[in-house]
C-alpha cells in the first residue's frame, strides 16, 4: 500500500493527507445529470420578446396627408386621410377613408397577425374592395410587407406596402409598386400620419 505525502512549508512536519479534504469522485448518476442539463440549459433560454411593445402605442386615431397615383406612371395627387388602428400583443387592426380632390372618399382597410419572432401575414382591403394578401416582417421600426392585389395592379399583382413609425405618434404607409414602362420602384402612395 502506498501513502501519499505532502511536503510542508518550511519547518513543517511530513504527514498524509487528510481523507475529509479530498474531493469526493463523481458518481455515475451524478455524471448523467450534469450531461443532462448541460443539453436542457440551452432549450430553456428566454423567448423572445413579443410585438406588444411595437404594435400596442399604434393603438389609436390617426390623420395626415400625403399623395397617392392612380398607376405607377401616372402624377401624383394630393390626399388628405383619417384612420382608427386597434392593436394588441399579436394584431393590428386599420381602418378609414381617404379623400382625394376634396371630393371623392375612398374606404381602406388593413389587419395584421403576428405569425411569430417578427413575421407578419394578413389582408388589405382598398378602394376596389378586393381583399388582397399581406406576408413580411418587422425590421427596426418598420413592417415591410409583399403584397399580393386581388386582381392586376400596373400590370401584375405585386407590390410592396411598408408601415413605419418615424417618432412618437408618428407613422408612414407607404405603397411601393414596379412601373410596366420603365420597370424602376415607384412609391404609388405615402400617406404621413400623426396621432390625435
Amino acid at each position: 500500500m502506498s501513502v501519499l505525502l505532502v511536503i510542508p512549508a518550511a519547518g513543517g512536519t511530513l504527514l498524509p493527507p487528510d481523507p475529509s479534504e479530498q474531493p469526493a469522485p463523481e458518481s455515475p448518476h451524478m455524471k448523467f445529470v450534469l450531461a443532462l442539463l448541460t443539453m436542457i440549459v440551452p432549450l430553456s433560454a428566454p423567448a423572445s420578446a413579443d410585438e406588444s411593445v411595437f404594435l400596442q402605442p399604434l393603438s389609436g386615431n390617426w390623420s395626415g396627408e400625403g399623395s397617392a397615383r392612380r398607376t405607377a406612371d401616372g402624377n401624383p395627387i394630393g390626399i388628405n386621410c383619417q384612420f382608427t388602428t386597434e392593436a394588441d400583443a399579436n394584431t393590428l387592426n386599420l381602418d378609414g377613408q381617404c379623400r382625394a380632390l376634396a371630393i371623392v372618399r375612398q374606404s381602406i382597410s388593413a389587419t395584421l397577425n403576428n405569425t411569430g419572432g417578427s413575421s407578419y401575414q394578413g389582408t388589405y382591403v382598398g378602394p376596389n374592395g378586393g381583399q388582397s394578401g399581406l406576408t413580411g416582417a418587422r425590421s427596426g421600426n418598420t413592417i415591410d410587407l409583399e403584397v399580393a392585389w386581388a386582381e392586376p395592379v400596373n400590370g401584375d399583382n405585386q407590390a410592396r406596402m411598408q408601415l413605419e413609425v418615424t417618432g412618437e405618434n408618428a407613422m408612414v404607409i407607404r405603397t411601393i409598386d414596379t412601373s410596366p414602362t420603365t420597370g424602376s420602384q415607384v412609391v404609388t402612395s405615402e400617406i404621413n400620419l400623426t396621432k390625435n
